[in-house]
């Protein structure tokens, strides 16, 4: 007998108030209740670059690349990474890489600091100037990236607000508890 998967496939949710739907981590939705809009910036270093690089992706979503994919993980206690890569180079779970490397799949480490996917020059720079970068430094992910994908864009922008509220997201569980086990996106 099969086993029975602990994440519905998405987007599976109950019915919330106003014709909302949840986002659901086995049993439990994410956004059981509305939430506010996060407004102060984080404190924590690690949580405010992941964020960052959850949201250049939301942003690339935005005009037109939402076959973009994250793999994020964590590494040891405090670093926290995420490679990104197009929809072609993730296994049918949605995050995991087929093939992992600098030009399909880079990588971007907290531990790094400000040198998002080892950008020296990126220091200070939001979501929407490291978007600028990532297509030019990156062009054959982001022309695999190009193209419509509506659910994988909203379950990204779930996530991200998760993120926005201390909480970054991992596929592969872990004891830290500023880091979430999300669903598995929905398939390309």
């Amino acid at each position: 007998m099969a086993s029975e998967d602990p994440f519905p496939a998405f987007p599976a949710q109950p019915d919330l108030p106003h014709g909302d739907r949840a986002l659901l981590i086995g049993d439990t939705p994410v956004f059981p209740t509305p939430r506010r809009v996060s407004l102060e910036p984080i404190a924590d270093a690690t949580l405010r670059r992941g964020c960052r690089v959850i949201a250049m992706v939301h942003e690339l979503h935005k005009v037109g690349y939402q076959r973009l994919r994250i793999s994020p993980f964590a590494q040891g206690i405090s670093d926290w990474g995420c490679a990104v890569t197009d929809a072609r180079n993730v296994h049918a779970d949605g995050h995991s890489l087929i093939k992992r490397d600098a030009v399909l799949a880079p990588v971007c480490c907290s531990s790094k600091g400000h040198c998002y996917f080892d950008w020296h020059d990126a220091a200070g720079f939001g979501a929407r100037q490291l978007a600028e970068l990532f297509l030019e430094r990156y062009p054959l992910v982001a022309e695999r990236g190009h193209g419509q994908d509506w659910t994988y864009a909203g379950w990204l922008s779930a996530v991200l607000g998760v993120a926005e509220h201390g909480r970054l997201p991992v596929m592969y569980p872990s004891a830290d508890a500023r880091l979430f086990l999300p669903p598995d996106p929905p398939p390309a």
